[in-house]
């Protein structure tokens, strides 16, 4: 009893510091017409100001990793939110653009302590069978803290400023840090338990499987990042839908990815998880092509929220196999790999899709997607085939 109430308050402390982490990482987004017109920025510096900030979370998990090991991965996700907490809230009190661009940036590392951490944690508190749930339930924290920064920041900032928003959220990771302070985890890492990491045999290569993983999370964080920032873009400059019609296509596709995920990641232990992956990434190979080519209808409605549930279900699964397939001793170095490099290339998707809708077309930016989940596809194809 007493141990299952330990997991319990793991999944709750999680769930809370997960929810304020995604928080911080796309609090800007709306916040980003009033900072364009509060310090008179062009489009490129604004462009650089979020770019920079969501590199500087990304680049540095693979560090983070390794620094975990030294420190403790309770006190590194404990200090990384009061560090990111007392930038947030000096970014909140910038004058200037470079002393906001610099702050974010500062900012922006302390996130990056997080996830390779947390993951680990999570992985090895809960035993193989349950992992994809709780790490499903985890993951749909953080989705609620994404929408939840966004409504914050709208509210906010029409009725009072901007910069509140930032404030708040800087408090909320203070009190994150708190949390960990009075609860007092410690590093959740366990010995091995038999059956608890997938045995390969001589053919198989355990780093070749985890290099795979790492390609399918960076189709989730590209299919993510793309589809998210370009689908309202697209409805309204191919078939002149509103702006509102536009926005609640990426509240659906959002919503029913994150509620989908849940009940994908509860249902994983009844299924190869490989398997599953690999159907995932299918589906949202067909269903990418088929938003990118029609237009907004009851088919297209259908289409976007099934799109949801079938790439934003990789995540939780994906993880999960990273943790079967790494051991314990391994685990956030691994994560803080996966972490660096799905989030580095989904932070550059806008800019490469970008590219390619000045240069050809917007329908013609979904391509781009497209050949990245193709060659995920592939990839995992040859996982499936390899490990039976």
């Amino acid at each position: 009893m007493k141990e299952v109430r330990f997991v319990l308050v793991v999944l709750a402390v999680f769930s809370i510091s997960h929810f304020v982490t995604d928080g911080y990482i796309n609090i800007l987004s709306p916040l980003s017409p009033l900072i364009l017109n509060d310090f008179q920025l062009s489009y490129t510096q604004l462009g650089l100001l979020i770019s920079a900030f969501t590199l500087a979370a990304s680049i540095l998990q693979f560090v983070a990793g390794y620094l975990a090991s030294r420190v403790g991965k309770d006190r590194l996700i404990m200090g990384g939110f009061i560090w990111t907490s007392v930038f947030i809230y000096g970014a909140a009190l910038a004058s200037s653009y470079p002393q906001l661009l610099v702050l974010l940036v500062a900012a922006g590392v302390g996130i990056s302590f997080y996830h390779p951490s947390a993951s680990s944690i999570l992985s090895g508190t809960f035993p193989r069978r349950g992992r994809g749930r709780a790490l499903s339930i985890y993951l749909f924290s953080g989705r609620v803290g994404a929408f939840s920064s966004v409504l914050l920041a709208n509210v906010l900032a029409s009725v009072v400023d901007w910069r509140l928003s930032l404030y708040t959220w800087a408090v909320s990771g203070l009190l994150v840090a708190l949390i960990f302070a009075a609860v007092n985890l410690g590093d959740r890492v366990e010995p091995e338990r038999k059956g608890s990491v997938i045995t390969l045999g001589w053919q198989f290569s355990r780093r070749l499987s985890i290099v795979v993983l790492v390609l399918i999370y960076s189709v989730y964080e590209v299919l993510s990042r793309g589809l998210s920032t370009f689908i309202p873009i697209h409805l309204v400059e191919s078939f002149g839908a509103s702006v509102a019609n536009a926005g609640f296509s990426v509240g659906l596709l959002m919503v029913c990815g994150s509620v989908g995920s849940v009940l994908i990641g509860f249902l994983s232990h009844r299924f190869d998880k490989e398997r599953v992956v690999l159907l995932l990434v299918l589906l949202s190979v067909i269903l990418t092509f088929f938003v990118a080519v029609q237009g907004m209808d009851l088919f297209f409605v259908f289409t976007l929220a099934l799109l949801g549930v079938s790439v934003y279900s990789i995540s939780p699964l994906t993880q999960a196999l990273v943790s079967e397939y790494t051991l314990n001793s391994e685990r956030t170095k691994v994560f803080g790999f996966l972490f660096t490099v799905s989030n580095g290339l989904g932070a550059v998707t806008p800019l490469l899709m970008g590219v390619i809708a000045d240069a050809y077309s917007l329908q013609a930016s979904f391509y781009l997607l497209i050949a990245v989940a193709c060659a995920g596809v592939a990839s995992m194809l040859g996982l499936v085939l390899m490990k039976s």
